[in-house]
């Protein structure tokens, strides 16, 4: 970030955008080990769905899914778009799911983890090495 505020030579910038970056960085580093570029393509499709599910799930109407949830079978009527909101939010997990599988397989049990992901699959081989299960 510090290497972009420099090419700017002192104009004037967005600077969400790139703080948007910073923030979800850290949040990647912790969770999964990795940063990624502001311009990389997966994480801004990632931060556009989580933006798109966020706001679509704060809306006022869909505070009355919360309220009275039988409301759910008349999205017809009210608008509730929850067709597209399940879309979104399988678009997240299945981003999520991504990084669990590729950790899955190149995790190595005998180093410690670095990051949320790792360890809690090394937590899930613990269990399963003492047999406990659930």
């Amino acid at each position: 970030t510090a290497g972009i505020l420099r090419k700017t030579n002192g104009e004037a910038i967005e600077l969400k955008p790139y703080l948007t970056n910073a923030v979800g960085n850290v949040i990647n580093q912790l969770a999964f080990g990795f940063v990624r570029a502001p311009d990389d393509e997966e994480i801004l499709r990632f931060q556009r769905l989580f933006n798109e599910v966020f706001e679509h799930f704060n809306e006022p109407k869909m505070l009355l899914l919360d309220i009275w949830p039988f409301l759910r079978h008349f999205d017809w009527l009210f608008g509730f778009e929850l067709d597209k909101a399940i879309r979104g939010n399988d678009a997240i997990l299945e981003f999520i799911m991504k990084q669990y599988d590729e950790h899955k397989k190149a995790i190595n049990y005998s180093e410690e983890p670095n990051n949320y992901l790792d360890a809690y699959l090394h937590e899930l081989h613990t269990r399963e090495q003492e047999g406990i299960r659930g």
